[in-house]
């Protein structure tokens, strides 16, 4: 009887240690597919960032353009020679009405 009962004792515990096993083998595969996801992810996030910060960059020297440029004028006078053409569908709100308010 004791035979019996210590078989059945090494069994539970090989089938606890085979499912003890595959469980910290199912973890450390999650582990490895989250890290590389968190790595993945970051990269995309630091070439967004350096984009992000590239596309500043043009803004403010676009920005330093146009006012380097002067008047109204001239940028109306530059934009002709360069073939530009003015939109017949411009509206020009005035500054002190609020929208909502117009009729």
């Amino acid at each position: 009887m004791e035979t019996i009962n210590a078989r059945k004792n090494e069994e539970w515990i090989g089938a606890f240690v085979w499912v003890l096993m595959a469980v910290l083998l199912s973890l450390l595969v999650a582990k490895i597919f989250f890290a590389n996801q968190l790595a993945t992810t970051g990269a995309v996030s630091s070439a967004h960032s350096y984009q992000l910060k590239l596309l500043k960059s043009e803004n403010q020297k676009l920005q330093n353009e146009v006012s380097l440029l002067g008047s109204i004028a001239q940028v109306s006078e530059k934009a002709d020679k360069a073939g530009l053409k003015k939109s017949p569908k411009l509206e020009v709100l005035p500054k002190n009405t609020s929208i909502a308010l117009r009729q």
